[in-house]
């Protein structure tokens, strides 16, 4: 088994949770983010700022912040490969249940603490999902997002809601 292998392996386990648990204690202590650490979290915030766009034409853009085979996941165990059936489950999630005939729901992030170590990028903090026409909904949608970015790609995307 090789080293990507492995890596994909591990971020796949329900255990993705406590490893960033890891990397946020670790990056705690106070050292300085290195320039492709930075850079990482500059890809991951391109793509929170992409999606906040209020119309589908975001979903266009988002092979520029997202690799081809991205594996994305969630914690109600949700898990898409690729970015095709990224796109589609986004068409549909902003669409909603009437197929977006009412206008489209939007969302909007909003993070209190970001950690990184290598490739890893740890978000937390909250998420708005707004039907159309509003209103916003109160603060209680807490999650930690955990992206692996490589050559500038998001490459896998775990979200898990932590209320």
């Amino acid at each position: 088994m090789n080293k990507k292998t492995v890596s994909r392996r591990l971020f796949s386990a329900s255990g993705a949770g406590a490893i960033a648990a890891g990397f946020m204690a670790s990056r705690a202590k106070g050292a300085e983010l290195t320039d492709k650490e930075k850079a990482n979290i500059a890809v991951v915030e391109a793509f929170d700022k992409n999606m906040e766009k209020p119309t589908l034409d975001k979903l266009d853009t988002m092979s520029e912040t997202c690799a081809e085979n991205i594996i994305w996941g969630s914690a109600n165990f949700t898990k898409m490969n690729g970015l095709p059936a990224v796109k589609e489950w986004y068409t549909n999630f902003f669409k909603g249940r009437d197929g977006g005939a009412n206008g489209l729901r939007t969302i909007e992030y909003d993070y209190r603490e970001t950690f990184a170590k290598g490739p890893v990028v740890v978000m937390y903090g909250l998420h708005f999902v707004t039907p159309p026409g509003g209103p916003k909904p109160p603060a209680t949608n807490w999650h930690c997002v955990v992206h692996v970015v490589k050559d500038g790609k998001i490459i896998e995307r775990y979200d898990y809601s932590a209320t």
